[in-house]
C-alpha cells in the first residue's frame, strides 16, 4: 500500500500480517513512523478538529444539508454489511423505497 492507503486499513479485512520486525519497527521505531508518534499525531487532529467544531458549530453543522435518498449494503438488522447482504434504499423521510434486495440479484 501507500503511505496515504495504509495495508491494514481495508474495510472488511487486511490484506497481509505484520512481521515480527514490522510489529517492532511499529511499537519502538524511530520517528517519526512508531505507534507513539502516530497516536500523538491523531490526539493534535482531534484536539484541532474539536477546537474548529467548537468554534464554527452552527456552519459544520448545517453545511450541505438537503434532503436525500440513501443507498446501503445491510444485514436484514440494517447493520453494515459488505459481503452477505442485502440492498435497502431509503427516502429523506426514511421510508424504505428499495427493501431487503438479496445481493446475489444484482
Amino acid at each position: 500500500g501507500k503511505k496515504v492507503h495504509g495495508t491494514c486499513s481495508i474495510p472488511g479485512g487486511i490484506n497481509k500480517n505484520l512481521s515480527a520486525a514490522e510489529r517492532d519497527s511499529f511499537l519502538k521505531g524511530a520517528d517519526p513512523l512508531n505507534i507513539d508518534k502516530m497516536i500523538a499525531w491523531s490526539q493534535g487532529a482531534l484536539d484541532f478538529f474539536k477546537g474548529y467544531y467548537a468554534q464554527n458549530k452552527d456552519f459544520i453543522d448545517n453545511f450541505a444539508t438537503f434532503p436525500s435518498a440513501h443507498l446501503s449494503l445491510v444485514r436484514k438488522d440494517g447493520a453494515l454489511d459488505l459481503y452477505h447482504c442485502v440492498i435497502r434504499a431509503v427516502d429523506a423521510d426514511g421510508k424504505r423505497i428499495v427493501n431487503d434486495v438479496d445481493c446475489q440479484d444484482y
